[in-house]
């Protein structure tokens, strides 16, 4: 099985859970030498990556219009 790589280009935010083991972040990711995509996941304190979603720009684009309007 092939290893997954990633880099992380640049924390955005902390979404949560700043004073705990487990935080969720968003940031831009370059997984397995790949363009980077924005990331929203959950990181453990030794930065290990938990389950999490990437988004394109496109992608990225269409939540922040959804969000815009349903708040």
């Amino acid at each position: 099985m092939n290893e997954c790589t990633f880099e992380v280009i640049k924390e955005l935010a902390a979404l949560s859970g700043a004073d705990e083991s487990i935080q969720k972040k968003l940031c831009l990711i370059s997984w397995n030498g790949k363009p980077p995509v924005f990331d929203i996941r959950a990181w453990s304190s030794k930065n290990r990556p938990y389950k999490g979603i990437t988004l394109t720009n496109d992608e990225a684009k269409a939540l922040k219009e959804a969000l815009e309007i349903t708040f």
